[in-house]
């Protein structure tokens, strides 16, 4: 504002407000690059859950999934989708050195048990649950907020 205060003629004014739009721009732009990426990269969880697959080991997803991992991922096979505690606990019978990807809100000091990779997806967390850890803590893993 004080800029276009100044007695100047209008053609230096409209290129000095041309500017500052190009300028505001470019810092958006920048500040999603550099700090909102981060929020919206899948890239290490589906690096992990990649990873877990070409070693033979089963992974599966627990509740709602919208095939977030696969592109990103690369993933040969899509992951099951385990629904509820009765189809999870078919599926860990059935694979008991197998790995359940969920999604949790809240703090890390709340955890029951070690996950094996923790990492950001948006506003939430993505835990790596070893089958044995599932089991141990009844379940309590896969709880959506600690």
């Amino acid at each position: 504002i004080l800029a276009q205060m100044t007695p100047r003629r209008m053609a230096p004014r409209i290129i000095q407000l041309a500017l500052m739009t190009v300028l505001l721009i470019t810092t958006l732009n920048l500040e999603f690059l550099f700090s909102l990426g981060r929020f919206f990269d899948l890239t290490p969880v589906a690096a992990q859950i990649q990873a877990l697959q070409r070693d033979g080991r089963a992974v599966a997803f627990y509740g709602a999934y919208r095939g977030d991992f696969d592109f990103v991922g690369r993933l040969k096979d899509p992951l099951p989708v385990l629904e509820d505690r009765h189809t999870t606990a078919e599926w860990l019978a059935a694979h008991p050195t197998g790995i359940v990807v969920a999604y949790f809100k809240g703090s890390l000091l709340h955890l029951p048990g070690r996950p094996i990779f923790l990492g950001l997806v948006g506003d939430s967390w993505a835990a790596l649950w070893p089958a044995r850890t599932v089991l141990a803590t009844d379940y309590a893993a896969l709880n959506p907020r600690f």
